[in-house]
């Protein structure tokens, strides 16, 4: 084997090790946020947050949905999280929520769109308002095996895709400020699973 071919191989290796540090390291970040939410504990629906679980419904979301950027993305897993609570007394990701300008936002949001098996760029885009703007594209990525999702799980989340289909981020946005969740609680707050009962859907 030639020289050239031999650092051709270890440069691909030295790269696929930083990548899958750089994923581990996201991975275990995301779950230090969670450390102090168990499945005793409301504010995270009862259930311990799961990496696999949160993929599959991420990728199941961008799967259904085009043009799915990260705000949207964020709302739309609000919404899941709530129903299926709702439904079942248990949120359907462990994801905790907090009280933000543009509506719930999970603890970790930036590093749930970094995780292994989620596919994303930064690209321009244009606002409601027609000003064109950056965000965070997120794409299904088939490219990992991620954990099934049952058949109650589905129904929930094509429920609320159902309702934001043909819906801008703004519509939904200002869907959420009219939730009950969202009015009753301050800026940074978490929003407890407990307001779920009054959820639109």
């Amino acid at each position: 084997m030639s020289n050239d071919r031999c650092k051709e191989i270890e440069n691909k290796i030295k790269d696929m090790v930083a990548e899958f540090s750089l994923y581990y390291l996201n991975e275990q970040e995301l779950l230090a946020k969670y450390m102090s939410y168990d499945k005793d504990n409301v504010k995270c629906g009862y259930k311990k947050i799961s990496i696999s679980k949160l993929e599959s419904v991420v990728n199941y979301i961008a799967n259904k949905i085009d043009n799915l950027y990260k705000v949207k993305l964020m709302k739309i897993l609000w919404y899941c999280d709530f129903l299926y609570f709702k439904k079942y007394n248990e949120s359907l990701t462990g994801l905790v929520y907090e009280h933000r300008p543009m509506g719930a936002l999970p603890i970790g949001y930036n590093q749930i769109t970094r995780l292994k098996s989620i596919s994303n760029k930064v690209e321009e885009f244009e606002a409601d308002d027609g000003t064109v703007m950056e965000g965070c594209h997120i794409f299904a990525n088939d490219k990992y095996d991620v954990e099934p999702l049952t058949k109650n799980e589905k129904n929930v989340i094509d429920k609320v895709l159902d309702m934001v289909r043909g819906m801008s981020t703004k519509l939904i946005v200002d869907k959420m400020h009219q939730e009950k969740a969202y009015k009753n609680t301050e800026e940074n707050e978490v929003i407890s699973y407990e307001y779920a009962k009054d959820i639109s859907l």
